[in-house]
Formats: structure tokens, sequence, C-alpha cells
């Protein structure tokens, strides 16, 4: 693994701080410089401590450009659509040999967009680190979030190999367990384990709220479990269904399909075969 010795982080949150927290205590970077949208993130940022309690953002600024000048890793933890917003916007300021990274949560945008851009400078590799919760801000950051987490490597034809090696490297000292996959694989499947559970969640919420007050005393665990991600930010995850769209609607159609066949089992009053329905999922989910 190359000597990292400066690193900017754009989008100081939970991914971001908990890197922050990580890199300076296990991959030894000396210098880490945060960048945020508005003096009270730069100020919530000062605050991140590392598990010795010291200060672990040295440097930080609301100017993207400006902050990634040193950077021998650049690292874009921001919401999907603001990734290549930024990406685009940082690449003429990178110094020479710069590897650029993402943590967002649909890859083929973003890496077919970034990574002829950046090769002007250096490198771009895609990631996405599995890991986190509806808590977001700096506030949340914590040293082991990406303890035996999956962080996805998203390599195309174009990336650069000692440069994906490198991030390899990282992501596996700071706790993760590496899975490399095309951008567009990476995309399908996430859909079926993130995004449609997402959208699952949210409907599910606003049939509840459609019940009024009377049907709040009875929620319990199972709808409070079932519905926990619908918590997470609205304008991250409209991103995220704005980038991804191809693939969340080829699983909107399975589910759709899928919801047809239970009504139907239903409806015929198939109940052995709805009872094999279900210990069939029971199997599965408890093998996971």
């Amino acid at each position: 693994m190359m000597n990292i010795e400066t690193v900017t982080i754009i989008g100081v949150g939970l991914i971001g701080g908990s890197l922050a927290i990580t890199l300076k205590e296990r991959c030894g970077v000396k210098r880490i410089i945060g960048v945020g949208r508005s003096l009270s993130s730069l100020e919530q940022m000062a605050l991140i401590v590392d598990s010795h309690g010291h200060k672990v953002i040295d440097e930080s600024t609301l100017d993207p450009k400006y902050g990634v000048r040193n950077a021998d890793v650049v690292i874009l933890a921001l919401p999907v659509v603001s990734i290549i917003e930024v990406g685009k916007e940082i690449v003429a300021n990178l110094k020479i040999g710069c590897i650029v990274i993402d943590v967002g949560s649909t890859k083929a945008e973003i890496v077919h967009i970034l990574t002829p851009l950046v090769q002007q400078k250096g490198s771009f590799v895609g990631t996405h680190p599995l890991a986190g919760s509806h808590n977001r801000g700096p506030e949340s950051a914590k040293g082991d979030l990406f303890h035996n987490a999956v962080c996805v490597i998203t390599p195309v034809e174009k990336t650069d190999k000692d440069a994906c090696e490198i991030i390899k490297a990282m992501w596996t000292r700071v706790g993760a367990k590496i899975m490399e996959m095309p951008p567009e694989g990476h995309d399908k499947l996430i859909a079926i384990t993130s995004h449609l559970p997402h959208i699952i969640a949210s409907v599910l919420v606003n049939i509840a709220m459609g019940e009024g007050e009377k049907i709040i005393p009875l929620i319990a665990s199972g709808f409070l479990d079932t519905t926990r991600v619908a918590q997470g930010d609205a304008e991250m995850w409209k991103d995220i269904c704005l980038t991804n769209q191809g693939s969340i609607k080829e699983m909107l159609g399975k589910f759709k399909d899928a919801l047809n066949k239970w009504e139907q089992v239903i409806s015929d009053e198939r109940w052995d075969r709805l009872k094999e329905m279900f210990e069939a999922a029971q199997g599965w989910r408890k093998g996971v």
C-alpha cells in the first residue's frame, strides 16, 4: 500500500467522520482535511475524536477545490448526485497522482462519469461500504463502523489497477471485507437488498399514517423493525432512486408480481401453499 499521508474527506458525516477516525488509527494517515457545506458542519466535525480523545480533523474548509489541493486520497462522502457534481468541480485542483473514491450506494452513473474525468490528474475508484444507519452527522461517527462490513469495489476497464489495489488495502485496514463486482451488477443487487426495502418501508409507513392516530397504540416491534429504514434522509433516497431508477423499477416490477401471487394464494384459500411460501422465506432468512 502506498504511503497515504494526506486525505481530504468531502462530507464529514457518519461515513466520512468514521473514516476519519479509522484512517488515523489504522492506516497511519498523518493529516485529514474535512470539507463541509456550512460553518456549523465545520464546527461539528472539529469535535470528532479517536479512541484516545484526540481530534482527527486537522484542517477544515468550505471550499472543496481548496481542500483537495494536497491530498493523496480524496473521499467523496456525499449524496450520490452531489458526488458527481463535486467530483467534476474538484478535478482541476487535484494534485498529480491523486486517487479519488466515493462511498455512494449507487455506482454505475458515478463510476462512468468520474473515471475518465479524474484520469486527467489521477485515478478514480468506485466504492460502497455497506455500513451506517439512519443516523447522520459527524456526531454519529465511530471508529468501529466498518468492522466486518462489506465494502464493494466497482472497477471498470479504465480503472487504474494500482490505485484499485491501494484502495482495497485501505478498506481492509479499516476493517472492511472486500467484494469486487461491476458497477451495473452492484446496482442491480443493491436495489434488492437496500433500495427496494427502503421504498417498501416508506410505503408501509404511509399506509399506517392513513389510518390516523388510532393505529399508534398497535404499533409494536414487528412494524418498528420492518420500517426502521424509513427514517432515512429523504433527499438522499430521492437521489438514490434517481441514479438507480432502472434497477429499482425492475425490482419493483418483480415485487408487484410476487405480491399478486401471494394475494392469489390467499384468495384461493390455498393455506398449505401459503405455509410453504412462509417456510421458504423463513428458511432462507435464517441462513443469511
